[in-house]
């Protein structure tokens, strides 16, 4: 979680998104440490009341292998983890994820979920 927390804040990277242009600033995020395998510390300006709720709308990445890759890579080989993994990513067409049969906790609701990118053709305009 405070990867996750501490790659968006990077300025280095020039994130953009919903945590790099609203819950970063919104929690008024100033940094992370772990303290042990199971507590992370977010550290913030000051008492927000609306601060759990910013932080489920957190995405949370997986360390070890984005550690591993260049900005290009991470925006082109994304990693599924939880319930699911990744079985196809065709840019702007489709996302296919299946069933994770390693996952520990209850098992997921659907074997297979596809993403279907739909785009919209504007009509012609007359002249």
């Amino acid at each position: 979680m405070a990867y996750s927390f501490d790659r968006a804040n990077d300025p280095r990277l020039k994130l953009t998104g919903n945590a790099t242009g609203f819950i970063l600033p919104s929690l008024g995020y100033r940094g992370s440490h772990v303290d042990d395998t199971l507590t992370v510390t977010l550290l913030v300006e000051k008492y927000n009341p609306i601060a759990l709720g910013l932080i489920s709308e957190m995405l949370i990445m997986c360390r070890k292998p984005y550690e591993k890759m260049t900005e290009e890579q991470a925006s082109t080989h994304p990693v599924a983890t939880g319930p699911y993994r990744l079985a196809e990513w065709a840019h702007d067409d489709r996302i296919v994820l299946v069933r994770n049969k390693n996952f520990t906790l209850p098992a997921p609701s659907y074997d297979r979920v596809v993403w279907r990118v739909i785009q919209r053709v504007p009509l012609a305009v007359r002249s």
